[in-house]
């Protein structure tokens, strides 16, 4: 992989939350499903605003970017948008990229990316590496709007909260280097829609388990590193139970695993490894030298996991 580091990342949450018994109550959820997503797998209020669009959420993270780098319309040659959903807006809502470019200023060419869903944004750091000159820079967008019921649950599993990170990229300068990227497909998944047991394939969710598992162990492998080597796994905040279940499995110490963003956001889609590696710097648990592990898993089925280390 060509070097590649993140610069910066500006995030945005909506300010707007609702509870798990009020999202519960909006989605039409059992009351017992939701006090199970409350009570047993985490979450705890979720940020939600009903009629928002994707320029709304993603609009002030490139903003806070922005401010903080003057010269940020002058230095960006791609701006991708790196979709969770396989539909990710209503027809009229328009191309995210290409307006923020406009807003910048700049002339970078502007690119959207889909299909590996929550781990599409992981599984796509090569590709900008790859794109990337020395002293030009990229920004990478994760995060959606729940703008359907249908988008904002997964049975048994979690609630979707709503977030946007703008991670500014580049390939020679910034506070953490890519060492790696690894991303695993399994097409026996590609016709599962995370909303009903599929009759044609075999369930994404009894085999999400030992995928996770397998992942995690051949990311470190491929990387050339043990779990001790590791100051914290970032994971997406899709629940708690399901993370620590894998952690046992793998016997890696339970302390590494960053899940306070569970109980603050809930599962934001793409944005989640973004938005814990950006909490995990601001609360002093990495220090120069540490290495972190962002690992994401999407429907269809594709796992992604980053290792970065912050210089």
């Amino acid at each position: 992989m060509n070097p590649l580091r993140i610069v910066d990342i500006g995030a945005h949450v909506p300010a707007s939350r609702q509870t798990v018994a009020e999202a519960a109550r909006e989605l039409a959820l059992p009351a017992m499903e939701g006090r199970l997503f409350e009570r047993f797998y985490g979450l705890s209020s979720l940020p939600y605003e009903a009629g928002g669009s994707l320029w709304s959420l993603h609009q002030p993270a490139v903003a806070a970017l922005a401010a903080r780098h003057p010269e940020l319309g002058r230095s960006l040659d791609l701006i991708v948008f790196t979709h969770t959903l396989p539909a990710i807006t209503p027809l009229h809502g328009g191309r995210l990229a290409a307006r923020l470019a406009a807003m910048l200023d700049c002339r970078a060419e502007v690119m959207d990316l889909s299909l590996g869903h929550c781990a599409t944004a992981l599984a796509a750091l090569p590709l900008l590496a790859a794109r990337l000159k020395p002293g030009r820079q990229a920004l990478l967008l994760a995060g959606e709007r729940g703008f359907h019921p249908q988008l904002r649950v997964l049975p048994a599993t979690t609630i979707m909260g709503e977030a946007a990170c703008a991670v500014l990229l580049q390939p020679d300068a910034g506070g953490f280097l890519v060492e790696g990227v690894h991303a695993r497909h399994d097409g026996r998944f590609c016709r599962n829609s995370g909303h009903q047991r599929e009759a044609d394939g075999p369930a994404f969710a009894a085999h999400y388990p030992t995928l996770l598992v397998a992942h995690l162990r051949d990311s470190l492998r491929r990387f050339g590193l043990t779990v001790d080597q590791l100051k914290l796994v970032l994971p997406h905040n899709v629940n708690a139970p399901s993370w620590q279940a894998a952690l046992r499995q793998l016997a890696w110490p339970q302390d590494k695993l960053y899940l306070d963003n569970i109980a603050r956001y809930g599962h934001c889609f793409g944005a989640d490894p973004f938005l814990n590696l950006r909490h995990a710097l601001a609360e002093g648990r990495l220090a120069r030298g540490d290495r972190a592990l962002l690992v994401a898993v999407g429907m269809g089925a594709t796992l992604a996991s980053a290792l970065v280390r912050l210089i």
